[in-house]
């Protein structure tokens, strides 16, 4: 038995008509019958007779189980609208993280867009540090993440799929560009002498970098300050200092002419991935992480 049958049983008890009752339910005379006589057979006994003025109406047996259809009825209509009610109260939520100065606009765009009209549907975003987006994952807190697999562990129970290269780039003014006469690429050499000064939005980024120059040979030259990204921009536009980070965000923070953006032809590639949760599979979560790869799968 369907629940629809209880709307089709009272609908031909109103009507007294098959036609018409199949009329007012939008659907065919056929696919009513085949309904009722499915839950006749369910109910084990003939629910309605025809009169000699072609009126339908309920057997003895009909009539005795209309007042319990129509109990049933009225608590499926409130069975409904509790649910409706409590999915107006309980949002659905996908937790997501992603990490300070790596927000690549291709997420945001699948992220907003999928988000946008759903209903009861939202996403929690936090913004981290690779350090805490980390701990996250180790204890299963998110449901999907994005970070540098270079600078996060092997989670259990997450599944990674790296969604591009970010190799490190020479971030510096067009002015020391051409005073150290380089335009498209230089090695790690030829800058070994440059002063420094690295972004410390993520301590694991920032700590990346120093190992990177540690491996290379050279101790690099940075100012000690607790500097951020706007900071290290003027920096830069003054000629003072110069500086390395992933060429996504490079692309994002440099885009101006007074600044040169390098490529540097012995830099370590970061592997920029997705990790999501292989745990509990929700349909939402799903489609979201669906509609995020078609995005990177576009080019």
């Amino acid at each position: 038995m369907r629940f629809d049958d209880l709307r089709y049983f009272q609908a031909v008890v109103r009507y007294r008509s098959f036609s018409k009752a199949a009329d007012s339910l939008y659907i065919s005379q056929s696919a009513l019958s085949k309904r009722i006589k499915a839950l006749e057979e369910y109910l084990g006994g003939s629910l309605f007779v025809r009169k000699n003025n072609s009126a339908v109406v309920c057997t003895p047996f009909g009539d005795y189980i209309s007042g319990y259809i129509n109990n049933l009825s009225e608590d499926v209509n409130l069975l409904s609208t509790a649910a409706d009610s409590y999915q107006l109260n309980h949002q659905r939520c996908i937790h997501l993280a992603i990490p300070f100065g790596a927000v690549d606009v291709k997420i945001i765009d699948a992220i907003t867009k999928f988000e946008a009209g759903k209903r009861n549907f939202y996403v929690e975003t936090y913004q981290k540090q690779h350090e805490a987006i980390n701990e996250m994952l180790e204890f299963g807190q998110i449901d999907l993440a994005f970070a540098y697999r270079e600078l996060i562990g092997k989670p259990s129970g997450y599944r990674a799929t790296s969604l591009f290269q970010d190799p490190l780039v020479f971030v510096t003014s067009k002015a020391n560009a051409e005073k150290l006469r380089v335009t498209d690429a230089v090695s790690f050499d030829d800058i070994k002498s440059e002063r420094y000064c690295f972004p410390k939005e993520d301590a694991s980024l920032y700590s990346f970098y120093l190992r990177v120059c540690k491996n290379i040979g050279f101790v690099p030259e940075l100012t000690l300050s607790d500097v951020r990204i706007d900071i290290i921009r003027k920096y830069i536009e003054i000629g003072i200092r110069s500086t390395l980070m992933p060429q996504s965000s490079a692309a994002r923070n440099f885009s101006e002419e007074h600044f040169s953006v390098i490529n540097i032809v012995d830099a370590p590639i970061l592997n920029f991935s997705m990790y999501e949760s292989t745990g509990c599979r929700e349909k939402t979560r799903d489609a979201l992480v669906l509609d995020i790869l078609k995005e990177y799968r576009k080019n």
